[in-house]
């Protein structure tokens, strides 16, 4: 199942918003913001324009709502793993580290699954810079709470470091994985495919060190 094909828990989205949003999300992934046209998502989906703006609102909405599900599925995926390993209760530098890997691990999945969402937030970074795309700087705030809370959490508790930057942190996570998931080269280098096993283990083994390494868990 595609991460976008899972409706999130609440509220249930119908059929037609579902069917909408994985069109959108495939256009604007593609083409960016301002190249595609609400007519364009409608005949898509094999709706009128009216139809569409009863369901998603303006194109604008339906760019927002396209983020905000993206942003409630990393937020599940962080809440699951803080579940499993029991961090509300046991908060330890082994189970850090252990929950960092997870998350490098199930976020790597993620983009797997959703294999528009790297390239779509390229796209977003380019027309934003182009002046044609909207600001988007509270539609990650779900996970960005989350985030900020288990940080200052390791802080206090002398795990991490404390003069951790983790607006810096989050902004070089999201480029690797927007760079390794578009398949972007060095310069000199030949485009390499990403899912390729051998590559896909040796960025995973990647990420996590330069997470945990950020995170100063690791020498």
């Amino acid at each position: 199942m595609k991460a976008l094909d899972k409706p999130p828990a609440a509220p249930i989205l119908n059929e037609a918003v579902d069917r909408i949003l994985r069109a959108a999300t495939k256009l604007f992934a593609e083409r960016g913001y301002d190249a595609v046209s609400t007519r364009e998502i409608a005949a898509a989906v094999g709706l009128n324009v009216a139809t569409v703006n009863y369901h998603v609102g303006s194109k604008r909405e339906l760019y927002e709502a396209i983020f905000k599900r993206i942003d409630e599925l990393q937020t599940e995926i962080f809440l699951r793993e803080a579940a499993a390993l029991h961090l509300d209760v046991e908060f330890t530098r082994p189970h850090l580290i252990e929950f960092v890997e997870r998350m490098v691990d199930a976020l790597v999945g993620l983009a797997l699954e959703f294999p528009e969402g790297p390239l779509l937030r390229a796209r977003y970074w380019l027309d934003l810079v182009a002046g044609v795309a909207p600001s988007r700087d509270s539609y990650s705030s779900g996970l960005l709470a989350a985030v900020e809370a288990a940080v200052d959490r390791a802080k206090r508790a002398g795990i991490i470091d404390p003069t951790l930057d983790l607006r810096m942190l989050t902004r070089a996570f999201n480029w690797m994985m927007v760079g390794y998931f578009i398949g972007a080269p060095q310069p000199g280098e030949p485009r390499f495919d990403p899912l390729d096993p051998a590559e896909l283990r040796a960025f995973r083994a990647y990420l996590r060190r330069n997470a945990l390494g950020m995170l100063g868990l690791v020498p």
